[in-house]
């Protein structure tokens, strides 16, 4: 019997594959999965105790201040904070639909906060998914991340529009274009007009772009959060004296101020 074109045993097993050989591959969550999984956490570790803790001096500053009406709110900023206006516009218009109570208070940046964690992946993606993970599920159980967002205070919108300013810094810097100047520029104006402090990442960001793109293509968006900074420096001048918030901050020495950072770390 001819065995032309025959082929051997091993060649039509390997060929041939059975049922038995198949092997399955192993299921495996993606990106997005863990993404939204880390996102549902850290709603749930948010709102499950917003309203456990009862009102603290700094919160009662805030709820006394969004009673008022909106004129005598932002005539009484001056007096009673150390911040711009932003969140206390954006939080006396949220109570004004979820009521004046803690949890109407606080939810507000429990949203905000939840809201950080897919964002900070966004910007951690941008090395590598994996990063993009680590990034937010810091974000959903790091213990100051969660405080702040239990607090009705502007620090966790300060960190939201930080955080979304520097994944515009990121892009802008990938792939330079007006369009996404603008939009780091934009974002970093809302972080100032939340707190003073969002300068200290606006300057090295504006700085290397500038760096990279040159003065001129930066100039404008720039130029923009720079006048915004100084159409601020009279209420910062204002609080800063009448205020007298920031005492105690100044009285502790810079070494009780680095070990209190990284017990809250």
């Amino acid at each position: 019997m001819s065995t032309r074109g025959a082929h051997p045993p091993d060649a039509i097993g390997a060929s041939r594959p059975t049922h038995a050989t198949v092997v399955a591959e192993p299921w495996r969550l993606t990106a997005t999965q863990i993404l939204i999984a880390l996102t549902m956490l850290a709603a749930a570790l948010r709102f499950a105790t917003l309203d456990v803790q009862s009102i603290w001096l700094d919160e009662s500053a805030t709820i006394i201040l969004v009673h008022r009406g909106f004129s005598g709110m932002l005539s009484h900023l001056s007096n009673s904070e150390s911040a711009p206006p932003l969140y206390y516009v954006l939080v006396w218009a949220w109570t004004k639909v979820l009521g004046a109570g803690a949890i109407g208070f606080r939810s507000f940046s429990a949203v905000v906060g939840t809201l950080t964690v897919p964002v900070l992946y966004m910007a951690g993606r941008r090395i590598s998914p994996r990063v993009g993970l680590w990034a937010a599920a810091l974000a959903a159980v790091n213990p100051a991340m969660y405080y702040y967002s239990q607090e009705a205070r502007c620090y966790a919108l300060l960190i939201l529009f930080s955080a979304i300013a520097f994944l515009a810094w990121q892009r802008a810097l990938q792939a330079p274009s007006g369009r996404r100047l603008a939009m780091w520029a934009t974002i970093s104006i809302l972080a100032l007009l939340t707190h003073y402090f969002a300068v200290f990442l606006f300057l090295p960001e504006a700085f290397v772009l500038a760096r990279r793109l040159g003065w001129r293509r930066v100039m404008a968006p720039t130029g923009a959060v720079v006048l915004v900074g100084l159409a601020l420096l009279p209420l910062a001048v204002s609080q800063r004296g009448n205020g007298k918030k920031s005492e105690w901050i100044e009285e502790a020495s810079l070494l009780s101020r680095v070990a209190e950072t990284a017990k809250l770390l």
